[in-house]
Order: C-alpha cells, then structure tokens, then sequence
C-alpha cells in the first residue's frame, strides 16, 4: 500500500481541506529574485535607462501647458485647413488634375459643412508630411 503524506490530496477525505505550506509575497520574491550588479555593464545601463526616464518624467511635469498649446497651435490649424482642402480636392469632380484643382477652388465652401476634418487614410499623409 502507498504511504500517503497529510498534504496530498488523496489523503483527504471530500470537503476536507489540508493544510499546504504557503510563502509571504515577500518570501516568494526573495525565491525568484536575482540582483544584477551595480558595477557590471549591465547594471550601469539599467541605472542610466533609469535616470534617463526619470529626468523626463521631471521635465514633463515641470512642463508649461499653455505654452506648448500656444507654440503648437499655428501646426494645428495649418493641419486642419490642409486636411479640409485635401478632401475636397479628392472629392472633387474632374477628369484631369487642373479640372479637379479648379472645382475645389470653385466650390471651396463645402469643405467647410462638416466641421470635423476627414479621417481618410489618403488625406491625413497630405496633412502630416
């Protein structure tokens, strides 16, 4: 016959629970944890990885919002009129470029009944390049 140790499972009668030996979370990390050493190559680039992202976390918090909007506010507005113009050149009817450039000339106004720009994926390269 096989010698059942009180842990295992089988030993156990049904609804009965035994008891199992569990680690502290700090006793499991202490298991599986390995240190690299501050003077290895590696470490000394974990450690410069680390200030690195520290310093720009810094520099982002001490960051002036109004100023970044201010300063990126011209792009914006250039890309959202170039978006506009693009969309309705592409809509546009006309079998060669110079009919199509002369109906979004034309009929300008319509770029504009839909204040939200276009999300086509061939008008957002004309605005970002």
């Amino acid at each position: 016959m096989m010698n059942l140790k009180p842990d295992d499972p089988r030993s156990q009668k049904k609804g009965e629970k035994g008891h199992r030996s569990r680690a502290s979370p700090k006793q499991k990390s202490k298991q599986f944890s390995f240190s690299i050493p501050a003077d290895s190559i590696p470490g000394k680039v974990i450690a410069d990885v680390r200030a690195f992202v520290q310093e720009k976390i810094n520099s982002l918090q001490s960051l002036d919002k109004k100023k970044l909007f201010l300063t990126n506010f011209p792009y914006l507005i250039c890309g959202y009129f170039t978006d506009k113009i693009a969309w309705l050149y592409r809509v546009s009817e006309g079998a060669t470029g110079w009919d199509k450039l002369m109906e979004t000339l034309n009929y300008f106004e319509r770029a504009f009944a839909d204040p939200f720009p276009s999300m086509f994926y061939m008008d957002l390269p004309v605005v970002w390049q």
